[in-house]
């Protein structure tokens, strides 16, 4: 509940402080004292706007700030309003976004006024008023489906964005593959673009090479008579170790000699291997010349030096297509997903349905029984519940229907309710939500507005049955709603130095007599205090 409320500087309002209690806490003054601008300056705990016109003129700033118990505990809001429009929001002395009011602030207190009737008219609001009705239960349940579906709308959006992406993809996919597989039927090698440009100029340059080669092989051969190499050097080798039997020193040579006859031999050999490959039949320059055009091609279209990157990019395609392949799984892991999550979806929004369908026949009948306390027992009200597709809020639409008696068509309150109608409909409403709803402080703004005789009574009636179970702050006009007040508490407006300010004061007995006097005839007169007095007497009866 509220305990204290203070306010500085916001419109005509120059400083008040005052304390409420729990039960029924009545403002009651003349119009324009200010009653209203007090509920305006409450709202902006709720993290309502406000501009820097509420800011009263010459002050540097306009504070709210509010006292809340619950239980052993105290919660302090303040909010600050600057002339420039800016503004500050304060939990527990702790500076915090404006936002954060608009999540606690509905929890401590709720605002009705006049001027808010038009909610029930919209459709979404009469479904939010079934749910809060529901209390605790639907507000579980409805809790729970809003996670799943939250779940289930981001895994939609995933797999939609994946769906979208995989055409992409898909184009992706086959240009990879091509690419792959026109590199891979290629079927290049490391270091084959060196092999055939070598064999490139060996076949340019082929019968030049063979002339060396043969030549090279005479020498090392001999031809004819005359021997080559390989037998000139034997000879040396025999005549040297003949003397070195005779000249011992020259034997220190021979192994040179031998040496060199290894090498030649060898030498010998592998010139006869290469002009017999030469001889064997190998690629003929064509074959070379359109390899290495091919392989000059797909360097070319792929942006690369060598085979070696292009075997490289092939690699690295290879492991895209993988990556692609598994993108596939993961859309049809997701289709499953959202499948699954769909159908414990519907599970729960079929249960959240059943019991929206059972308060709302309890809702009915609450309501029914409020709107005949204010004489408009004649009034067919019902709630109909629809089945539409899976939404943020569930599976139904709700609306609101009445007809002005039994027997009469039922349709939308818009289309058949005249506004005394729509605003005791509206209370009506209110009531039965804040029995099962739970605020702890509930503030009614001139709700009595176009009301009189019994049917304020009543009104009173069923507000002072609301104060029995949490506070409520009613600023009224009427006698027949004030007199039922635990607190009673006046507002009025004074000039002070040529400005005027608001005042709010708790009224004792005989002010309080005085008051309802004044609300009964505008004027306090003796009848007026007598009938006051009867007024007071029946209302804590």
């Amino acid at each position: 509940m509220i305990r204290e409320l203070r306010i500085r500087n916001f419109a005509i309002i120059e400083e008040i402080d005052v304390e409420f209690h729990p039960g029924l806490n009545v403002l009651t003054g003349e119009t324009g004292a200010g009653k209203s601008i007090i509920v305006e300056a409450l709202s902006l705990l709720l993290g309502r706007k406000a501009g820097g016109e509420v800011v009263r003129t010459g002050a540097s700033r306009a504070e709210v700030e509010a006292l809340f118990e619950e239980g052993n505990e105290e919660i302090v809001l303040r909010r600050e309003i600057y002339p420039e429009g800016k503004s500050r929001a304060f939990y527990q002395g702790r500076g915090v976004p404006v936002g954060f009011l608009r999540e606690i602030g509905p929890s401590l207190f709720e605002i009705h006024s006049q001027l808010e009737y038009g909610w029930i008219l919209k459709e979404s609001n009469q479904l939010d008023a079934l749910d809060r009705y529901g209390g605790e239960v639907i507000r579980a349940l409805l809790g729970e489906y809003k996670k799943l579906y939250e779940d289930y709308l981001s895994k939609k959006e995933e797999l939609k964005r994946l769906e979208v992406d995989s055409r992409e993809l898909e184009r992706r996919r086959e240009e990879l593959s091509f690419y792959l597989d026109e590199v891979q039927r290629a079927c290049l090698r490391e270091g084959e673009e060196e092999e055939l440009l070598e064999k490139r100029k060996k076949l340019l340059n082929l019968e030049e090479l063979k002339l060396h080669l043969k030549g090279a092989l005479s020498i090392v051969e001999g031809e004819g008579w005359g021997g080559g190499l390989i037998d000139k050097i034997s000879e040396l080798k025999k005549m040297v170790g003949k003397a070195a039997d005779y000249e011992r020193d020259l034997s220190k040579f021979l192994g040179d000699l031998e040496s060199m006859l290894v090498s030649l031999k060898e030498l010998e050999s592998e010139l006869s291997k290469r002009l017999e490959l030469l001889n064997l039949p190998e690629e003929s320059l064509d074959e070379i010349e359109g390899r290495l055009s091919l392989i000059r091609r797909l360097k070319r279209k792929h942006g690369v030096e060598s085979v070696s990157e292009l075997l490289r990019l092939a690699s690295s395609w290879k492991r895209d297509l993988g990556l692609l392949e598994r993108v596939d799984d993961k859309i049809r892991l997701l289709k499953e997903e959202v499948e699954r999550l769909y159908v414990e979806l519907h599970s729960l929004g079929v249960r959240l349905s059943e019991e929206r369908k059972a308060c709302a026949l309890r809702l009915e009948e609450e309501v029914r029984r409020v709107l005949k306390k204010l004489a408009m027992g004649e009034i067919v009200f019902k709630i109909e519940i629809g089945e539409r597709e899976l939404g943020p809020l569930g599976m139904d639409s709700v609306r609101f229907v009445m007809a002005p008696s039994p027997g009469e068509e039922l349709r939308g309150i818009s289309d058949v309710a005249s506004g005394g109608e729509i605003s005791r409909l509206s209370f009506a409403l209110k009531c039965a939500i804040s029995r099962s709803y739970g605020v702890p402080t509930l503030i009614f703004d001139e709700i009595d507005v176009g009301v009189g005789g019994e049917v304020a009574n009543m009104l009173g009636e069923e507000i002072k049955k609301l104060s029995r179970e949490r506070q409520v702050i009613c600023i009224t006009h009427l006698a027949s709603i004030a007199s039922k007040a635990d607190y009673h508490y006046f507002v009025d407006k004074v000039l002070e130095e040529g400005r005027v300010k608001t005042r709010i004061r708790l009224l004792d007995e005989e002010g309080r007599l005085k008051e309802i006097a004044r609300m009964l005839s505008g004027r306090v007169s003796d009848i007026a205090l007598k009938h006051a007095k009867e007024i007071l007497e029946g209302g804590h009866r």
